[in-house]
């Protein structure tokens, strides 16, 4: 759920949910006004979503994501998120450990990721990318892919909870 989250804003709070039931396949009729009980949307209810404040917008959108009682419920603060997320550079290079070599003479810290990729997560040095390009180019190691990757989702969620990619393949 974002911000500001989306709705059909010409229908009602209850018709937008009973969108969200019938998309769910939820065979419980009254799931709709329970959720509506449960976060306090009653006095809205047959409001037109275009009417609701950015609140109770927001909770129209919690209820959605509550409808169908989920096993598992994130809610992650939109800016933190972003503070939070990891970023990478990646740099391709013909000779990685003649660049190893040339950044660690600079003073910036890599590590080998795969064969010819180096990998390098100093946030300082990932503002200035093309710095890193001129130093390689310079002592001869040019790069062939230079890349500031920014973490999935997925990839921030596996971090936080402590699981690899790798480690989730196999589990349903």
């Amino acid at each position: 759920m974002v911000e500001t989250p989306h709705s059909y804003p010409d229908l009602t709070v209850r018709e937008n949910l009973e969108i969200v039931r019938c998309l769910r396949r939820l065979n419980d009729t009254d799931a709709v006004q329970k959720v509506i009980d449960e976060l306090g949307l009653t006095h809205y209810a047959n409001r037109h979503a275009r009417t609701l404040s950015l609140g109770n917008s927001q909770r129209l959108g919690l209820a959605k994501a509550l409808i169908h009682h989920p096993d598992l419920l994130l809610l992650l603060d939109a800016r933190e998120l972003a503070q939070q997320e990891q970023q990478r550079l990646v740099v391709d290079v013909r000779d990685s450990g003649a660049a190893l070599s040339a950044l660690g003479k600079a003073g910036i810290m890599a590590r080998l990721d795969g064969e010819n990729s180096l990998v390098i997560t100093d946030k300082l040095t990932m503002q200035h990318p093309d710095q890193i390009a001129t130093l390689l180019v310079q002592t001869g190691c040019p790069p062939t892919r230079l890349m500031v990757e920014q973490e999935d989702l997925e990839s921030y969620f596996l971090r936080l909870v402590g699981m690899k990619k790798e480690k989730r393949d196999g589990c349903h």
